[in-house]
């Protein structure tokens, strides 16, 4: 797999659209990468911190349920309190339970029971440990801190969603992104508060609109201008920066399934060439924003796309060998809620037999998410 990602990094080096010179070798377009990172080289973290010095509202991508992706943001928590950011902004809670993340996060002893009921009643399938340690980590920073105007608060962005109603309904009637947006607005622009915001890649969407496309047809219908990050940005301009977590892309020939990885493996690749590949970088003024891409549908309706037309910034965290899947929490399904969460699951597609006579084993087996399966043709 090294061997054929090395090879499609000279390939697309080759391709590269911007090189300073169109005499310079491959084996120095490859250098051209490694060195601005080497001169360059931040922790995620301290990216993402010092992004802050410029921007207001940081938002970063991620593709869902990927443990170490998760794991990042609760580790960013006591950074940005310390950094005078006291402010997340999660899609994996519901706005209208707002009120009993605020009670959470103030309690003497930290209730996850109340935790899991704020998650559940938001999405009751969402049974993720990692995402209910985002809230624990935030308690813990507020234990030490006396003042209220400078204790870390977690805003939950999302309308609940309701699986067993159709179109805008299983969302209360709300048009989802815009949904968001209008709580960033109301929740932390009015008071001119900075924050982290965390959520799905596609809603975290600024200056990039992604093609609404039909693969079967083969026909692009419209670019996409108006998913949270977008209305967001058009809002609030350059005080918005956005940065996407590495994984990979889906691809130019079918929805969801297959996946490729991202500029062509050139990011992957670089990478093997370092032994700590925690970094974060810049996009729209480096070397790695004008990598060239032509395999994946993110590239329909965009003319020579390219990285930075994609994202602001990037962070990179592991190889896709060392993916691991975020872990069904312990006691998330329990006999108060467990009829409740049945219905739920059936109008998701779950059959009455899978539902019938759920134990704790069956439940994780249903609700385990296997990332290393999804991407396991990028591994081999």
């Amino acid at each position: 797999m090294e061997t054929i990602s090395r090879l499609l990094v000279l390939i697309v080096f080759t391709l590269m659209l911007n090189c300073q010179s169109s005499n310079k070798t491959n084996s120095e377009k490859e250098s051209l990468l490694i060195n601005y990172l080497k001169d360059n080289w931040q922790t995620p973290e301290d990216y993402i911190i010092k992004k802050f010095d410029e921007h207001d509202y940081i938002i970063i991508g991620e593709f869902h349920r990927v443990k170490h992706d998760v794991e990042l943001i609760s580790k960013l928590i006591p950074e940005l309190h310390n950094n005078g950011i006291h402010h997340l902004a999660i899609e994996a809670g519901a706005y209208p339970f707002q009120h009993l993340v605020d009670s959470l996060l103030n309690l003497p002893e930290f209730d996850r029971n109340l935790a899991r009921s704020i998650i559940f009643k938001s999405q009751a399938d969402w049974t993720f440990k990692e995402y209910i340690d985002i809230y624990e980590a935030a308690w813990k920073v507020n234990q030490s801190i006396r003042s209220d105007e400078t204790k870390f608060r977690i805003i939950n962005l999302s309308p609940p969603f309701d699986p067993c109603k159709k179109g805008l309904a299983r969302f209360g009637g709300n048009d989802y992104d815009r949904y968001m947006a209008d709580v960033v607005l109301k929740e932390l622009v009015q008071s001119d508060k900075k924050a982290l915001i965390f959520a799905g890649a596609h809603h975290s969407f600024t200056k990039y609109h992604h093609p609404v496309y039909d693969f079967e047809e083969k026909k692009l219908y419209k670019l996409e201008k108006t998913r949270m990050g977008n209305i967001l940005y058009d809002t609030l301009n350059d005080r918005v920066f956005n940065i996407y977590l590495h994984f990979p892309w889906t691809s130019d020939k079918e929805w969801g399934k297959n996946f490729v990885p991202p500029i062509h493996g050139v990011i992957d690749s670089i990478m093997r060439q370092f032994d700590n590949k925690r970094v974060g970088f810049d996009t729209y003024n480096s070397p790695f924003g004008e990598l060239p891409a032509t395999d994946t549908y993110y590239a329909f309706g965009h003319p020579n796309f390219s990285l930075k037309m994609f994202c602001d910034g990037y962070i990179f965290l592991n190889h896709y060998e060392d993916y691991e899947s975020v872990t069904v929490e312990k006691d998330f399904i329990n006999p108060e809620n467990i009829e409740d969460f049945k219905s739920f699951m059936k109008c998701t597609g779950v059959k009455d037999d899978e539902l019938k006579n759920l134990n704790r084993e069956e439940i994780n087996k249903l609700l385990f998410y296997d990332i290393k399966k999804r991407i396991k043709h990028l591994t081999n």
